[in-house]
């Protein structure tokens, strides 16, 4: 019976410490009365697609390494939640951020409105995005 209760308690140590973790604790820099601005996906499709407005906007995938790896919007870059302060973007740029469901891309928002950057909006998941992604 001990034996079988150690066992027990092994394996769920080991898939609990193994797992991915995306509702990990992330320090957020967040300023009074902030509200972040949501973007549809397409009028993101619409910046994506216009030539014209490509330099005026960076969009920001702010999931893991290996999910952006897995498809992303065409011209996005990576820069995962965990790291969004080492951001080195213009602040005179309009900044997209989304991530896989939501809840990254607005502590996102949220954390770059705190760093001083005005115009930023939060598209929400990947999840809600129904055109090609590039790998």
């Amino acid at each position: 019976m001990k034996r079988v209760f150690l066992v027990v308690i092994i394996i769920t140590l080991l898939l609990t410490g193994c797992s991915k973790d995306e509702n990990r604790e992330i320090t957020i820099h967040k300023p009074s009365n902030v509200e972040v601005e949501m973007i549809s996906v397409k009028e993101v499709k619409e910046l994506v697609d216009n030539l014209d407005e490509k330099e005026n906007v960076v969009i920001i995938d702010v999931r893991t390494v290996e999910e952006y790896k897995e498809g992303h919007i065409d011209g996005a870059i990576n820069l995962p939640l965990d790291i969004i302060s080492n951001i080195d973007v213009s602040k005179d740029k309009k900044i997209i951020v989304y991530c896989r469901s939501g809840r990254r891309s607005n502590l996102a928002a949220i954390e770059l409105i705190g760093l001083g950057y005005e115009n930023v909006y939060d598209m929400g998941g990947i999840n809600d995005w129904p055109y090609d992604l590039v790998d």
